[in-house]
């Protein structure tokens, strides 16, 4: 059995999380797993230096649920209109631990397997820039973490440095257990 087919076996059997608190809205976030020519990659973007909440951060695709949506669609929907990647529901492998965020969203991110290379159409308002990275080398990265103490309840978050690249907070919390969840799985080499 492929590693793909692994995790997505391994997600379906895995018991989920929810944020645990009172949130004032949700969000679907995507973890686009790049699959071309070269070795599988993670799509990251770089938020507009315009946007009010977390400018320049690094973060997956995703946003806002709409209403008489389901995470899952906010999540496909949002990578669409973020980056111009268009993701079949079919590609979606699962679902990790939704994850609070310091505004009070309660995010859940999706794993999804994404045809590669494709054009991406940024949507500038939102998004920067963008930048992959293979897996195999975010694998090898330990993470550091601290236990943050927020008004309504206190996280470990995980960061990663990688070639002078910031991914912590709610991106490096999905970036932990997708890669935890991963090793769970089976060999990346196994693809």
């Amino acid at each position: 059995m492929k590693i793909w087919q692994r995790l997505r076996q391994h997600l379906s059997e895995r018991t989920t999380m929810d944020c645990g608190i009172t949130v004032s809205g949700e969000a679907g976030v995507l973890v686009p797993v790049l699959l071309g020519p070269a070795e599988p990659e993670l799509l990251f973007t770089v938020r507009s230096s315009r946007l009010r909440r977390h400018p320049g951060q690094i973060a997956f695709p995703g946003g806002h649920v709409e209403p008489g949506e389901t995470l899952q669609e906010a999540a496909l929907r949002e990578t669409h209109e973020e980056v111009g990647i268009t993701v079949e529901p079919d590609n979606v492998l699962g679902r990790l631990d939704s994850q609070p965020s310091p505004t009070g969203t309660c995010a859940t991110p999706f794993v999804a397997l994404v045809d590669w290379p494709q054009e991406l159409k940024l949507q500038d308002l939102e998004v920067d820039s963008t930048f992959t990275v293979p897996l195999n080398e975010l694998l090898k990265v330990k993470p550091e973490s601290r236990l943050v103490h927020q008004p309504t309840f206190s996280r470990r978050l995980f960061s990663y440095e990688w070639q002078g690249r910031h991914i912590w907070g709610l991106t490096g919390n999905v970036l932990h257990e997708f890669l935890t969840v991963l090793r769970e799985a089976g060999e990346l080499a196994a693809t």
